[in-house]
């Protein structure tokens, strides 16, 4: 089921991807200074290896996530919406912020690219919290186990339980 999970995120990912720049293509594609045929399009459109590494990536991205949710225990829709949402603008879009700051390219790119990371991460996050959730709710309440680090000790309440400052204990 895990792999089903990380699957659907990253293929819902991919089209949410596939639907954003589409919509963005003529300021992306001024934007990053793609080459343009004729027809309008960009000239390596017939080149399949930037779609296989894409959908690639977004497995990845999907398998990361997955193993983030699963250790919050992030196992609802709108933990999901929040988590995915949170881990695209501030995990994934400040990078992209870096490479267009960096590359001297046009600052458009930061909303187009950063939109596309939050969107994408924010997409995958529902659908892995939409199955994180059916299994929960298929197998009963995940029993808590110690978690056991030889630096320090932590109790075994989950993340999502926490209220207030806590405090890691070092030995």
């Amino acid at each position: 089921m895990e792999l089903v999970s990380v699957l659907a995120a990253a293929v819902a990912a991919y089209v949410f991807g596939s639907i954003w720049y589409m919509t963005l293509a003529k300021p992306w594609m001024a934007a990053t200074g793609m080459t343009v045929g004729d027809d309008g399009r960009p000239t390596n459109a017939s080149n399949p290896a930037p779609y296989v590494v894409a959908f690639v990536m977004a497995i990845l991205v999907a398998g990361m996530m997955r193993h983030i949710f699963q250790m919050a225990g992030v196992d609802t829709l709108g933990k999901g919406v929040t988590t995915g949402l949170g881990l695209g603008l501030f995990i994934a879009a400040p990078w992209i912020v870096n490479n267009v700051m960096f590359s001297n390219k046009p600052k458009q790119l930061i909303l187009i690219d950063g939109g596309y990371a939050a969107g994408g991460c924010t997409v995958a996050g529902v659908v892995l919290s939409l199955f994180l959730g059916w299994k929960n709710k298929r197998r009963g309440p995940t029993p808590r186990t110690p978690s056991f680090h030889p630096t320090c000790s932590l109790s075994t309440t989950r993340v999502s339980e926490i209220q207030g400052p806590t405090f890691l204990v070092f030995s």
